[in-house]
């Protein structure tokens, strides 16, 4: 201890009481620095080890807050169609949001529901819930197909006869074996303008079967072809502009390549149909007398318009329509998690940012 004195004397130049301090305070302060590591290692000896049995409380907290979440109102029990209805509706039918979700992505693939029971094939589909909902089930005509012989409905028989598709009744398209849904197609075709002029005319009738066309392509009142200044003279006469192809179009007269070309790209742009002639304005360097020319030749038919289900498209998706800004897209989707699904174009009003101006022009591509 004196050598300590000595030497902190000499070095430091401290005096008595200095260097007693210095002597006192090492210690503390070495104790003070080890006892942290020291304590640690000896408290986890003592303290019971709650981890397991907190990680259980947690776990079925979460399982609580979860169920609390999705819980469902009671089933909301209605008559559809499984190829149709919207994610929200399989909701309101007591489907969870998982199943449902399972079920769109199925389609949107590819994936059709064909008879009633084609439902169970839907991984995880609980029996009991396909029980209740057998009954509320409407499958279109469309689909229920003829799956064999001893289950097949009794079909009408079929007649073959000489006609004109351009003046054929429904119930005459019936005759010929063609489906009731198939001849009202047909029907609105011819009603808004639409006219055959060839016998393959009759296959541009969207899902008109392949099949039927052979059986009853040679009863049908038309040329198999049309001579060239014919063909020439029907393209200058009427045109559907939402089936008409670029080569049509430069056969009218003050139609050029470059305009035919971008009336087409608009169109596609907007789904692959106008739902007005006077959208034919919005192309770019369309002239005036070239709009004029197009109103007096082309038709409008609007069955066929490529829809946009507002309740499942994301927001990139959407933005991609020239009628939607990204902004609105934002704002619309935004809206859509916040307040739910959309259930009609008043939903759509609802939302503050958005223009009720821009919101119509686009209606027509919307379904909900």
């Amino acid at each position: 201890m004196q050598n300590i004195h000595q030497w902190l004397r000499n070095y430091f130049g401290w005096s008595y009481r200095e260097r007693n301090g210095f002597i006192v305070l090492m210690p503390l302060t070495v104790l003070f620095l080890v006892f942290p590591m020291i304590f640690s290692k000896v408290s986890v000896l003592f303290i019971e080890d709650h981890s397991e049995s907190d990680r259980i409380l947690l776990d079925s907290l979460v399982a609580v807050i979860e169920s609390q979440k999705h819980i469902q109102e009671p089933p909301a029990y209605f008559v559809f169609d499984p190829n149709e209805i919207v994610e929200a509706e399989w909701i309101k039918l007591g489907v969870s949001e998982r199943l449902a979700n399972r079920i769109v992505n199925y389609r949107s693939k590819g994936g059709r529901f064909y008879k009633k029971s084609d439902l169970k094939k839907i991984y995880g589909f609980p029996d009991t819930l396909y029980k209740e909902l057998e009954p509320f089930i409407l499958l279109a005509a469309k689909e229920n197909k003829t799956l064999k012989a001893d289950s097949a409905p009794t079909k009408t028989r079929v007649e073959y006869f000489n006609f004109n598709p351009n003046t054929l009744s429904k119930e005459g398209w019936e005759k010929l074996g063609v489906r009731s849904y198939i001849a009202e197609r047909i029907l609105k075709y011819r009603a808004k303008g639409g006219r055959f002029y060839v016998k393959k005319d009759l296959q541009k009738i969207y899902g008109f079967p392949e099949k039927t066309y052979q059986m009853v392509s040679s009863y049908i009142d038309l040329p198999d072809s049309l001579p060239r200044a014919k063909i020439k003279e029907k393209r200058l006469d009427l045109f559907d502009i939402n089936k008409v192809k670029k080569e049509e179009l430069v056969t009218l007269k003050g139609i050029g390549e470059k305009t035919a070309a971008r009336i087409i790209k608009y169109r596609n742009l907007l789904g692959g149909s106008f739902y007005s002639l006077s959208q034919l304005e919005e192309v770019w360097g369309i002239q005036a007398y070239q709009l004029e020319k197009l109103q007096q030749h082309a038709l409008l038919d609007t069955i066929f318009i490529k829809k946009i289900s507002i309740n499942q498209v994301d927001e990139r998706t959407l933005s991609k329509h020239p009628y939607v800004e990204h902004k609105i897209a934002e704002r619309i989707i935004r809206f859509r998690r916040q307040h739910g699904p959309f259930k009609g174009f008043t939903d759509l009003l609802n939302i503050k940012e958005v223009n009720e101006k821009d919101l119509k022009r686009v209606q027509p591509y919307l379904c909900y």
